[in-house]
């Protein structure tokens, strides 16, 4: 999948964000967490945390 353009819309920021949620309330695992994306889509990973 990661040499089609269906790659960039299968839910990566969330299952991230999903993953993250889960270690800080079931594990209590709050961070720091390292995350490591193109600045091109650094806005649209922002956005989505304050979202969820």
């Amino acid at each position: 999948l990661q040499t089609n353009e269906y790659y960039c819309i299968l839910g990566k920021t969330i299952q991230t964000i999903a993953l993250l949620a889960h270690l800080a309330c079931e594990k209590g695992v709050w961070g720091p967490h390292l995350i490591v994306v193109p600045t091109s889509v650094m806005l649209n990973w922002e956005l989505e945390f304050k979202k969820w």
